[in-house]
């Protein structure tokens, strides 16, 4: 059987198979996965800025909104609130959803960014409402 291998493989290769399997640790040594990465730095960098981006555009999205709905004060400022925020906010939700299963292709921290994504342009509808009923709003 042994030659029959070394036919097939070439002798260098059982060699190489050999030192191998002499090689190998001891289960003890196993018990990490090697492919797991440990606390990288760099990961968690990746999750503050893609945070840092999705609290940035919901930021400007809304002030745009809120300028636009503060200049009218009237049935546009209404307007703004009941169908524009909400809308404008969804699409962000769904972007900023959308763009986490790319983040997490380089992060591993998937519950902050789940949280980030969903929780900040849903809370900016509720702001925006509150700040846009302050105005002092008028029928004319």
């Amino acid at each position: 059987m042994t030659t029959a291998l070394h036919r097939r493989l070439g002798r260098p290769a059982i060699e190489r198979l050999f030192v191998m399997t002499q090689q190998m640790p001891d289960s003890g040594e196993l018990a990490k996965p090697a492919d797991e990465p440990a606390n990288d730095p760099i990961n968690h960098r990746h999750s503050a800025a893609f945070a840092a981006v999705v609290v940035g555009v919901v930021l400007v999205a809304n002030l745009v909104l809120l300028a636009v709905a503060a200049k009218d004060r009237s049935w546009g400022a209404l307007h703004i609130m009941l169908i524009e925020v909400p809308i404008t906010n969804g699409i962000l939700c769904v972007v900023s959803f959308g763009l986490t299963l790319l983040v997490k292709l380089c992060t591993r921290g998937t519950v902050e960014l789940l949280i980030v994504a969903s929780f900040v342009p849903i809370g900016a509808i509720f702001v925006d409402a509150a700040l846009i009923m302050c105005m002092g709003l008028h029928g004319c």
